[in-house]
């Protein structure tokens, strides 16, 4: 079989248009190539103007310059953590929900809650509410971009569905 004819730089971009939102050691495991040398690529495209870092907690995830919006780019980055998945995708299923129901649901420790809901609330996508229940901030706007992204990025929902959509049946 030939070698691919595309450049590093050039399967990188690819790798990141097709599947938005990987966390910058995600990109070396499935190209094959050293961090060191998607670390130089990325640099130089992003000074290219191509790509785009989105900063969530410690994490930076990869995305195409204007392919998405900023919304659209925290909800991916959530989408890809496990923990967060889960948080969204039972206040997706159950609606607004109080701390202790919400752990009980996920089976996610106190911790790991805490982490998640912090980092959903800096992104913008949960609040919690006077009642004291968590809340999706927008479920509608949530609910349309989990369709969308159900077709267009099949690879982000693979695990993802199951736990979003067969609650909803």
């Amino acid at each position: 079989m030939a070698e691919s004819a595309l450049t590093s730089r050039e399967r990188i971009l690819a790798l990141v248009v097709a599947q938005p939102g990987l966390h910058l050691r995600e990109l070396p495991r499935r190209l094959g190539l050293s961090l060191r040398s998607v670390r130089y690529h990325l640099e130089t495209l992003v000074d290219q103007r191509l790509v785009t870092a989105h900063r969530s907690g410690r994490y930076e995830r990869w995305f195409a310059v204007g392919s998405l919006s900023s919304d659209d780019r925290a909800l991916i980055s959530a989408l890809r953590v496990g923990a967060q998945r889960r948080i969204l995708s039972e206040l997706q299923a159950a609606g607004p929900t109080r701390f202790a129901a919400l752990e009980r649901a996920t089976a996610l420790s106190a911790a790991t809650m805490v982490n998640g809901l912090d980092r959903l609330s800096a992104e913008g996508l949960v609040e919690l509410g006077g009642d004291r229940r968590y809340r999706l901030r927008d479920p509608d706007a949530v609910a349309m971009r989990l369709a969308l992204y159900r077709q267009r990025f099949p690879d982000l929902m693979a695990d993802a569905a199951r736990e979003i959509f067969d609650k909803e049946s």
